[in-house]
């Protein structure tokens, strides 16, 4: 029921989401218009915080270890289909959402991330401080691009990530976070997941999935989700 209800969303609204990305900006040094995924990821992710009224409830820390656990349960998703057939383009649909649900999530924990390391908090995570965020965190060509990853591959970058995060709090850290070296453990992540997400579609379709989902994600917002 939730496969067939992914599809007819994809078929009900793929055209008005290639026209919606048709009319937004693009760049040359954006290879794969991942800026038009950050904008509208961190406007989803303020307004879940806003209408759930989670400025007071977590701190930006908490934020991003749900975060990873969100990406950890996507990607064990994406391993329950099978392997043994390989991704026939533009048909196997419901698996490529899957990717788009570990997109979503990966993109939210670079903004959460790099957020921290400038010395912010949940408060201010807010549309006034969008553009100080996402123009330092863009844009990403990936020319060293990872070739054919797996899920297992996302799931070995992911203990990469959180290895370099104070996770554990019955453990005493010597040492500060590396920022830097934790923002470069998510690019290439993302990187891995990209080269993924192009063995079901053509690149510029990764966009118009996330467009669709992230549509579907401000619905379940409204309808109390």
């Amino acid at each position: 029921m939730i496969q067939q209800k992914m599809t007819n969303l994809v078929f009900s609204y793929w055209n008005d989401a290639k026209e919606i990305f048709s009319c937004l900006p693009k760049s040359s040094e954006d290879k794969y218009n991942l800026n038009i995924v950050y904008e509208k990821q961190y406007n989803l992710m303020v307004d879940i915080l806003e209408k759930r009224q989670l400025y007071t409830i977590y701190t930006i820390d908490e934020l991003i270890k749900n975060t990873i656990l969100s990406i950890m349960d996507e990607i064990n998703e994406f391993s329950e289909w099978s392997n043994t057939n390989t991704p026939k383009l533009y048909s196997d649909i419901e698996q490529f959402f899957e990717l788009i649900d570990i997109l979503h999530f990966i993109v939210q924990l670079d903004i959460l991330v790099y957020a921290k390391s400038i010395g912010l908090g949940i408060t201010d995570l807010t549309i006034k401080n969008k553009s100080k965020i996402l123009n330092e965190i863009l844009p990403k060509n990936f020319d060293d691009i990872v070739l054919l990853p797996n899920q297992t591959s996302l799931s070995i970058q992911l203990s990469e990530i959180l290895g370099e995060l104070h996770w554990k709090h019955w453990k005493t850290y010597n040492k500060e976070i590396d920022y830097p070296k934790l923002l470069k453990n998510i690019d290439i992540f993302i990187k891995m997941l990209i080269n993924i997400c192009m063995v079901f579609v053509y690149p510029n379709d990764i966009i118009i999935g996330y467009i669709i989902k992230n549509y579907e994600n401000f619905q379940r917002q409204l309808n109390g989700y």
